[in-house]
């Protein structure tokens, strides 16, 4: 395959999901060497092999962040796994009050705008691909909450469904709602939803 740019200072940027697939390299060469416990970390993005190595062994431990605010809103117990956040977490700016991530959305060129009922982060937990994690998270986060489960629901048999859990949470006024999809081995989807308050 060969690139040319039509103009002078173009450039390709594969941040979307150049940490996933640098995870997923990362953990191939470990696993090559006979690695059978490891954690890679790239930025945020995770693929944990094995269990925590100690007497006995325990999961590994991975937190999703407040994408407002600085705490752990959830941890999570892993193993053999790959977790990838997509969010306007750190990198956002503000113009005329209303505050913009740095994901573009790829249908209209602009970026992704933070407001009520717009997604803050979606974290994706994958069995085995942080590349596959990485790219679906970016995606659900750029197609928002309704369009983002009908993806999920026509992609049963897909790369990024089996076996997948998806934790989205959107802005609901000064409160995050949490929505989880599950999806099995068999391509079924179930939701969970905590409304803030309840």
């Amino acid at each position: 395959m060969r690139l040319s740019w039509a103009a002078e200072g173009m450039r390709l940027d594969l941040g979307a999901i150049a940490k996933g697939f640098g995870v997923d390299r990362a953990a191939e060469a470990l696993l090559a060497q006979g690695a059978k416990n490891a954690l890679v970390d790239l930025g945020g993005e995770l693929r944990l092999l094995g269990a925590k190595p100690g007497d006995p062994a325990s999961p590994w431990t991975a937190g999703i962040r407040d994408p407002r605010g600085t705490g752990i809103l959830e941890r999570l117990d892993l193993e053999n796994a790959a977790v990838a956040t997509s969010g306007g977490y750190e990198r956002f700016f503000m113009y005329n009050g209303e505050r913009y991530t740095h994901i573009i959305d790829p249908r209209t060129g602009l970026p992704l705008k933070d407001g009520q009922g717009s997604v803050a982060g979606v974290t994706v937990i994958h069995p085995d691909s942080c590349l596959a994690a990485d790219a679906l998270a970016t995606t659900l986060t750029v197609l928002g909450r309704d369009e983002g489960k009908a993806f999920l629901e026509k992609q049963a048999l897909g790369l990024f469904t089996k076996g997948i859990r998806v934790i989205l949470l959107t802005v609901d006024g000064d409160s995050l709602r949490r929505i989880e999809y599950n999806i099995n081995q068999s391509g079924e989807l179930t939701v969970d939803e905590i409304v803030p308050g309840s």
